[in-house]
């Protein structure tokens, strides 16, 4: 193995095109870079760092099933704060890249590039911190990072402060009633933000909202914000 080769690995639901993708970057940066691993969900994803280690840049899909692209990103920026990870997609939605950006990732890449581009898409994020585009522009980057440095860091455009002040409620020991007199809104309100968290999470119960809440790390952020 090169020593001097950069580690990185791939996150998605695809493994066969997860492993083409491995195959063709270490063809054209000339085993510059060396794949740690390939997984095709968030759990599998953080067994393989494990087992091998964190790299130093993650490729991210956006949807899988279980934890997705925003869960896991969200995931290693509380865990492995290190990793730099680059968000793909064979789709171009604006929206879904903001989100991610303020998940933690610092680039975007189409899938439906070559491998070339995606390449240069990693070196530029190597050297330069950052991966800039048509999607990742400085003006939008500079944003998400101030929002960062004024210690937002869990919060992306669906969870944000309101939604968080919920969670950290609902991930208590405490009826539906209560959350919702501190809220200072109605019984069916709070449940049915408790349903749209569920829906959020995939999951089908309050139980597993916690469970997942746990699991990614928000719980001990939420007293950061709150």
């Amino acid at each position: 193995m090169n020593r001097k080769a950069l580690d990185i690995a791939i996150v998605d639901d695809h493994r066969s095109w997860a492993s083409l993708l491995a195959k063709d970057l270490i063809q054209t940066s000339e085993n510059h870079i060396c794949v740690l691993f390939t997984a095709t969900h968030g759990k599998e994803m953080q067994e393989r760092i494990l087992l091998h280690g964190a790299p130093k840049v993650m490729f991210m899909d956006l949807q899988m099933d279980g934890m997705d692209g925003y869960h896991n990103t969200l995931w290693l920026r509380n865990h492995h704060p290190d990793v730099r990870v680059l968000a793909m997609s064979a789709f171009d939605n604006h929206a879904a890249v903001l989100e991610m950006l303020a998940c933690g990732a610092r680039g975007f890449v189409s899938k439906n590039g070559d491998a070339a581009s995606i390449y240069a898409a990693l070196v530029d994020l190597r050297e330069n911190g950052v991966h800039l585009n048509e999607f990742v522009t400085e003006d939008v980057w500079q944003r998400v990072h101030l929002r960062s440095q004024n210690g937002y860091t869990a919060l992306t455009p669906w969870l944000n402060e309101h939604r968080m002040a919920f969670l950290q409620l609902y991930c208590q020991d405490i009826k539906l009633s209560v959350i919702a007199d501190k809220l200072c809104r109605s019984e069916h309100t709070i449940k049915h933000m408790g349903d749209e968290m569920q829906a959020h999470f995939r999951v089908h119960s309050r139980h597993a909202v916690i469970h997942k809440a746990h699991e990614m790390g928000l719980v001990n952020l939420l007293n950061e914000f709150y």
